[in-house]
């Protein structure tokens, strides 16, 4: 497949990665970003940098949406500096961000006028990953038509599962951070009980880790752990729980708890930290009277 042009919306942590994966591979890499840090750091990377999204749509062949929520999603899309004020038909949407499924087919509904694609493209496991070259993409929508685009994420993706029409990579990504915050949720209580009665952390985790508790949040607990979307993500989930018909007790637990987690990171200031050096500090302060 011959060089495309792309267009990353974000280029913050796990954004400038995938653009210099997409580098790497021979694209031609175009961004936007708010950040001055940002658009210079991509720049250095050889990133063309433009002053807003319907000026790089104009010159690229596809744009990657990779902002922080739902209305950032919309405005980057359809705003009057959105992308489909510059893109040409045929151009192609990813909303990589994680929004709201009716988000995704929204866009999609205004951009068919315009001759142009949209697909859901949502990234999962970490920035880490996403250094790596081994990010998991949830594809949603049409098959036939994402064939051409497969090669763009292969360049930073080590597997990509196309879930169904637009909207269901929203919808699958959802429920993969629902499992996710309930299992760190869960890893939390059960290593403080483990800290309280006697067992040291880091050998109490080990020993999970060979057992049928182990589970990917637990293998990740020693990396640094932002959680600055985890309510918008439980909010999302419970909705689509609720448009489904299925009581989501536990996923309403989890919403409390994740919230009550992020409160206490915050306030020993340790909100980037890894949930080991949290639970340490927080068992350092000692028991309640």
């Amino acid at each position: 497949m011959s060089s495309l042009r792309i267009g990353v919306v974000g280029l913050g942590k796990m954004r400038q990665p995938i653009a210099r994966h997409l580098s790497a591979a021979a694209n031609d890499v175009h961004g936007v970003d708010l950040s001055e840090g940002a658009r210079s750091s991509a720049s250095d990377a050889g990133v063309t940098i433009h002053g807003s999204a319907a000026e790089m749509a104009g010159t690229t062949d596809t744009t990657l949406v990779v902002v922080g929520f739902d209305d950032e999603v919309t405005r980057t899309c359809l705003g009057d500096r959105g992308v489909l004020a510059g893109a040409d038909e045929g151009h192609a949407i990813f909303v990589c961000s994680t929004v709201r499924p009716s988000v995704s087919v929204e866009v999609g509904r205004v951009a068919a006028a315009a001759g142009v694609d949209v697909f859901d493209a949502t990234l999962c496991r970490s920035e880490h990953a996403a250094v790596s070259g081994e990010l998991l993409v949830l594809i949603g929508g049409d098959t036939d038509r994402f064939g051409r685009w497969r090669p763009v994420f292969e360049s930073f993706a080590s597997d990509i599962v196309e879930m169904g029409p637009l909207g269901t990579g929203q919808i699958a990504k959802t429920l993969n951070n629902a499992l996710l915050w309930s299992a760190v949720v869960a890893n939390a209580e059960v290593l403080r009980v483990g800290m309280r009665l006697g067992i040291d952390q880091a050998t109490l985790r080990r020993a999970l880790l060979l057992s049928s508790g182990s589970n990917w949040a637990l293998e990740t607990w020693l990396r640094t752990r932002p959680m600055p979307w985890a309510e918008a993500d439980m909010e999302i989930a419970l909705e689509l729980a609720a448009a489904s018909g299925i009581d989501a007790a536990m996923s309403e637990a989890v919403t409390e708890v994740i919230a009550t987690v992020k409160r206490e990171k915050a306030g020993l200031d340790l909100g980037s930290a890894s949930m080991a050096e949290f639970l340490d500090a927080l068992e350092a302060q000692g028991l309640p009277d």
